[in-house]
């Protein structure tokens, strides 16, 4: 298999787990993102889904890391639309 078809493949698998908790009403968050792949990987027959899955995971988790490791103190949500006037704001 060629490096971007794997890669493929496994954003095809973290896309599938995202589904998977979609249609199961559950939260998204990288806790049960990294549930739903260990899962699917456990449960996946083919050496090579097995080992997209496993990629995607470590993905997951390296992402996760790399935004622990650079957040700051403020929230990590920022309002697209602020219904509240900060100091700062200049009306256009």
């Amino acid at each position: 298999m060629f490096p971007d078809e794997e890669e493929k493949l496994t954003d095809s698998m973290l896309g599938d787990a995202l589904l998977c908790l979609l249609h199961e009403d559950s939260a998204i968050n990288v806790s049960a993102l990294i549930a739903t792949l260990q899962r699917m990987a456990e449960r996946e027959e083919s050496e090579m889904y097995k080992q997209a899955c496993l990629n995607a995971l470590i993905n997951v988790r390296k992402s996760a890391k790399f935004c622990a490791f650079h957040s700051d103190e403020e929230s990590h949500v920022l309002p697209l639309f602020s219904h509240q006037r900060t100091a700062k704001a200049t009306k256009h």
